[in-house]
Formats: C-alpha cells, structure tokens, sequence
C-alpha cells in the first residue's frame, strides 16, 4: 500500500524519512507533556499554576511559528528540524535540573518553540515532496504515522515512570532517534 503511495526514486525515500522523523518527535510531543505536569505535581505546584506553565509551551510555538519559514531558507529544511530536535532534546534535559517554575516556563517556551518549527517545516517538506496527485493521501499518511507515536508517548511514561533523570533522557533519545531519518535525506 504505502509502496503504491510514495513517489519513485529519491523523493520518495525523502518522503518517507521525513514521515518517519516527524512520528518519532510525536512520541515525545505526547510523552513529554503529562511527564512535566506530573513532575510539577509531585512537587506540590497548584494546578492552577501547573496549567499557566504548560499554556507557555503553546505561546513559545506561536512566537517560533512565523521563524519557520525564514529559517528553513536559510539553513534549508533538514537542517532546520535537526537544529530544532537538538533544542527540543536540550530543553528537555534542562527541567530535571531544578523543579523552578520561571526556569520551566523559559524552558517549556523552547521547547514549544522548537516543536512549532520542527512541524511546520515537515509539514511543508511533505507538501514540497508529494506529488499533487497523491498529496492528500501522503498528508494522512504523515497524520496517522504521527498519531501513532503520539499515542506511543503515554505508554512510554508508564514504562519509564516520572521520577528522575530516566523519563528525560528517554524522551531526549526518542528526538536524537528522529534525527536520524534525515541524515539520509
């Protein structure tokens, strides 16, 4: 099925290395998320407080949205989503260091920041690469390749727990891992 899908050659290949970086981020997308919350509440932070510092994550990818594209024309599309995996996975590393809600909230900016520009840029590089015949199907492809690793992310936490540096540093190795793909793009 998806061999009939995906263009011939190279772009196809590029293709589904793109699909396949962008589902890899999403594990982390949907692990990290509940991971910080529960760190924050296990540390006694009301709820009220918790819900304003996780807001923050959407207010970094609002900032970062209209960097996208200016960044991928300078730096080009692949290096781009690698520039942003390796600063989601450093923010990522960040929290465990103090449980501080202003040094969260700058973190968890970034760390949205990076999200936002590492989706968008996908995204576009999948539009870039379908062929307009096939576009819709590759775009749902890419959505449910991507709702599979979001829906990865919870299960991972309940493997990893969320205490200490484990649940961070898995997190961190899913992104290096969706790095990996566009290193033969």
């Amino acid at each position: 099925m998806i061999a009939g899908l995906l263009p011939e050659g190279r772009a196809g290949r590029e293709l589904l290395l793109v699909v396949a970086t962008a589902s890899l981020a999403s594990v982390t997308l949907s692990f990290g998320m509940p991971l910080l919350s529960i760190v924050l509440h296990a540390h006694g932070v009301a709820p009220a407080a918790i819900g304003f510092n996780t807001a923050l994550g959407a207010i970094g990818s609002l900032a970062a949205a209209p960097l996208a594209e200016p960044l991928a024309r300078r730096m080009g599309a692949v290096r781009t989503m690698q520039a942003a995996l390796a600063l989601a996975a450093a923010s990522l590393l960040l929290f465990p260091l103090a449980v501080d809600l202003w040094l969260w909230a700058a973190w968890r900016m970034l760390l949205g920041a990076a999200g936002a520009v590492l989706f968008i840029v996908s995204e576009a590089a999948i539009n870039a690469l379908a062929p307009a015949d096939r576009r819709a199907r590759l775009l749902a492809l890419y959505a449910t390749s991507f709702s599979l690793g979001f829906a990865a992310g919870p299960i991972l936490l309940a493997i990893t727990g969320s205490e200490g540096w484990r649940p961070f540093l898995v997190a961190a190795a899913f992104l290096a891992a969706a790095a990996l793909p566009l290193r033969a793009v």
